[in-house]
């Protein structure tokens, strides 16, 4: 079977992973689930032209993981070269149910760029997971995982983030508005007879503005008062003169639940990534959990150089979008026991890297196209 240089590429880098994983404690988990989606729009002026869109769910579309979605739409000119392009990659991996690795993981990849002046891009990607979890009594009574527990107890744990969003312009000066990037991250509580609840609800923006600005313009729910400076990116690469950035590295979102010893509930996180450009040379992308490949991919096919790799390996230099290098003492790969009482971790992690190579590629399940 013949090997992708991309392929190969991530494959190494997994078995790094795998070699560096620390044991994890969980409660037990009777069942898991998951989805993934990518929705690609290409605009002129406010007409909609193009669209790619891929969805996979876990089991109903697919039986088993990985779910790999993948979208990609590019805008070919009238002398028959690609003036824009825009894609997008979500993934939910195969879990782990055993105490040796992570039990989730989702990533998202997005990247958009237009050299022309008539193109923008809506792009989209979500993954989610759902695990149905008991916490039987034994476990609740050892000590261990779950000191002093009692028949009705609470549990903490956390979402960790591991990525970056960015807007970036040929032009400094360029009104960037109309340009944004949002994150949107959710973690809810479900149990027979109950309401659902959110634990951890909350969406991040960054948005373009007048004379190049660019600004983080919502900041609420669970992203209230963290702060999140706009990292300038600027003089990096020449062909990119502007570029704004927020970081996240090994961000972490605490939440608290409740639970009954022996009484199944579900945690579902979902997370969604979206960015929306602006002609003339504007450009956004969203990473979270997987490494930089379609910003290279899509820079490399409109402006036909290396602008797309240069600027990924300077966002490299400053935060692991992967989330591998935050293992030790606040990463993805951390154990399932998160304060004193704490059962599971949800993170964005280095997810179905095995399988990135055939969905760019677009053997994804559910996948359809409009033009």
């Amino acid at each position: 079977m013949f090997v992708t240089p991309k392929a190969a590429r991530v494959a190494e880098m997994l078995a790094l992973l795998i070699a560096i994983q620390p044991a994890i404690a969980t409660a037990e988990i009777r069942n898991i689930t998951g989805s993934s989606s990518a929705t690609v729009i290409q605009f002129e002026g406010v007409v909609p032209v193009q669209s790619d869109f891929a969805q996979v769910l876990i089991p109903f579309t697919q039986a088993e993981p990985p779910a790999l979605s993948a979208a990609q739409v590019d805008r070919i000119g009238k002398a028959g070269d690609t003036t824009a392009a825009g894609s997008v990659l979500s993934v939910f991996t195969e879990p782990n149910f055993s105490a040796t690795a992570p039990p989730n993981d989702v990533g998202i990849d997005l990247a958009g760029f237009a050299d022309d002046d008539v193109t923008s891009w809506f792009l989209k990607g979500e993954a989610s997971e759902t695990r149905t979890i008991a916490i039987e009594g034994a476990e609740a009574a050892g000590g261990d995982l779950l000191l002093g527990a009692t028949a009705s107890d609470r549990g903490q744990s956390r979402v960790i983030l591991s990525g970056v969003m960015f807007i970036s312009s040929r032009d400094v000066s360029r009104d960037l508005t109309g340009a944004e990037v949002k994150l949107r991250v959710g973690v809810q509580r479900r149990e027979f007879g109950k309401l659902p609840s959110d634990l951890v609800a909350g969406d991040l923006v960054l948005a373009g503005g007048p004379n190049g600005e660019v600004t983080v313009s919502r900041s609420d729910g669970s992203f209230a008062g963290v702060f999140m400076p706009v990292i300038d990116f600027s003089g990096t690469v020449t062909e990119l003169p502007l570029v704004r950035a927020i970081l996240f590295a090994g961000l972490e979102l605490p939440y608290e639940y409740d639970f009954e010893v022996g009484v199944p509930f579900e945690l579902e996180l979902t997370v969604t990534a979206e960015a929306r450009t602006i002609p003339g040379g504007v450009g956004a992308s969203a990473v979270f959990g997987l490494p930089q490949l379609n910003l290279p991919e899509v820079m490399l096919k409109v402006a036909k150089d290396d602008r797309g790799t240069q600027l990924a390996s300077a966002i490299a230099q400053r935060v692991d979008t992967t989330g591998a290098t935050y293992q030790n003492g606040g990463g993805p790969f951390l154990p399932g026991i998160c304060g004193a009482m704490g059962i599971e971790t949800l993170w964005l992690a280095f997810a179905g890297l095995m399988f990135i190579g055939a969905a760019y590629q677009g053997r994804s399940v559910g996948r359809r196209r409009r033009h």
